[in-house]
């Protein structure tokens, strides 16, 4: 069963239940969080598009399409993030344009 790259990717996964929103499809895997970068395809540099904790008082997405990576969670933790020198962070609201040509900064 092909999905949304055009190549079966089935070959390098495990089975899994799958969820869709209509327009998107997901395989759902459980996990400890130390594996959120491991790559889901043998081929591909793809990582999980979804994630989030078991009492989803966080979670992290990374739509296929989109250039950023957006964070929910307490106030805390999202200015935490905010704050770290490490990471290139901005703070998101609902109507923020997300194409891919919104980006100015890169």
């Amino acid at each position: 069963a092909a999905r949304e790259w055009g190549w079966d990717y089935r070959k390098s996964t495990p089975a899994t239940a799958c969820i869709g929103t209509g327009s998107r499809a997901w395989d759902l895997f459980r996990a400890p969080v130390s594996m959120m970068d491991i790559k889901l395809f043998t081929h591909d540099r793809q990582t999980a598009n979804l994630i989030w904790c078991e009492d989803l008082s966080w979670w992290v997405a990374t739509d296929i399409d989109l250039v950023s990576t957006y964070i929910g969670g307490s106030e805390t933790l999202i200015q935490d993030i905010l704050d770290s020198p490490e990471l290139e962070t901005w703070p998101a609201a609902p109507d923020d344009d997300v194409s891919f040509d919104a980006d100015t900064v890169n």
